[in-house]
């Protein structure tokens, strides 16, 4: 992604806070200087905004997209820590073990074994 210039926009920035700092409101003349001075921020405010109104329109809809992708990817693990959580696939178990059963009721040799997710996340902490 391209990176933006906003140089232009960060110097009218400190620009307005210097001026804000010179400005005291002892008179008419001052208040009025103090009356422009707050329509000139809010152009200032509205031109950032337009201008870094498409960089987070694109930020965001990248970031829907990695989501979803990641969501998409995800629910293919979480299916298969289903199927195991549930007794294995359709051969399921090992020969001593026989077939894993269906139906959520787990062989009396799995009966003791975390979840995958689990057993992975405690091998992470060590």
């Amino acid at each position: 992604m391209e990176r933006t210039d906003y140089s232009e926009q960060e110097q009218q920035g400190l620009v307005l806070v210097a001026e804000a700092e010179d400005l005291k409101v002892i008179d008419q003349a001052s208040l009025n200087a103090a009356g422009e001075m707050l329509k000139s921020i809010k152009l200032y405010i509205a031109e950032v905004q337009k201008i870094t109104s498409p960089v987070k329109a694109a930020t965001h809809a990248a970031w829907k997209a990695a989501v979803a992708q990641e969501t998409g990817l995800l629910g293919k693990a979480e299916e298969a820590e289903r199927i195991l959580g549930e007794g294995g696939g359709a051969k399921g178990g090992t020969p001593e073990q026989g077939p894993a059963p269906r139906g959520g009721r787990l062989h009396p040799a799995w009966s003791g074994q975390r979840p995958l997710r689990l057993a992975y996340a405690e091998n992470d902490n060590r």
